[in-house]
C-alpha cells in the first residue's frame, strides 16, 4: 500500500465510523506532493458525538514496493471539555523506520506502554482503539503479556 492506497484506506475507514459527529466525514487535509508520491502528510480533528476529539498527526514515506518505511505520528483522543488525555498512540514527533518502538500514554501523559514497532500501528488502528473504547473493550494495551503490551 503506497501514499494513495493509505489516503483511500483511510476515507473508507472514515465513511464507516459510527461515532463521528458529523457523519460521515471525510478527510480534507492530506498531502500527497505531486513531486513525491511516496510521501504523506496529514493534521486534522476530529470530532466524536459525545464530545470526545482525535487530533492526528501523520506523516510517513513509503519505499518502491509501496511499503510505509518511515514515519512521524500521533493519534490523540481526549475529551474536550475537560482536555483529559484517553490515549494517545505516538512516536513522540520522531521520523523513525516503522520497524522502531512507539508506544501509547493512557490518560496520563506519563503512564506510558511501549508497543515493538509501530507497523500496524496506523489510522486503522487508532480508529480500532476507539470503537472498543465506545464498545468498552479492552484494548490491546491492557491485555498485557511478558513482552510489553499486545499488538
Amino acid at each position: 500500500m503506497g501514499a494513495y492506497e493509505y489516503a483511500e484506506l483511510i476515507d473508507r475507514v472514515l465513511s464507516t465510523c459510527e461515532y463521528l459527529d458529523p457523519r460521515p466525514v471525510r478527510p480534507t487535509k492530506i498531502e500527497i506532493p505531486a513531486n513525491n508520491p511516496s510521501s504523506f502528510y496529514w493534521k486534522e480533528k476530529f470530532t466524536f458525538r459525545d464530545g470526545k476529539i482525535l487530533s492526528v498527526t501523520d506523516m510517513a514515506t513509503f519505499d518502491i514496493d509501496g511499503k510505509m518505511a518511515e514515519r512521524n505520528f500521533m493519534y490523540d483522543f481526549r475529551d474536550y471539555a475537560s482536555h483529559v488525555l484517553l490515549f494517545r498512540i505516538c512516536n513522540h514527533g520522531a521520523w523513525q523506520p516503522v520497524s522502531k518502538p512507539c508506544h501509547v500514554h493512557v490518560e496520563r501523559e506519563d503512564n506510558i506502554q511501549e508497543f515493538p514497532s509501530s507497523e500496524g500501528k496506523d489510522f486503522t488502528y487508532a480508529l480500532h482503539c476507539i470503537k472498543n473504547f465506545y464498545q468498552q473493550k479492552p484494548q490491546d494495551w491492557e491485555k498485557e503479556d511478558d513482552n510489553g503490551p499486545n499488538a
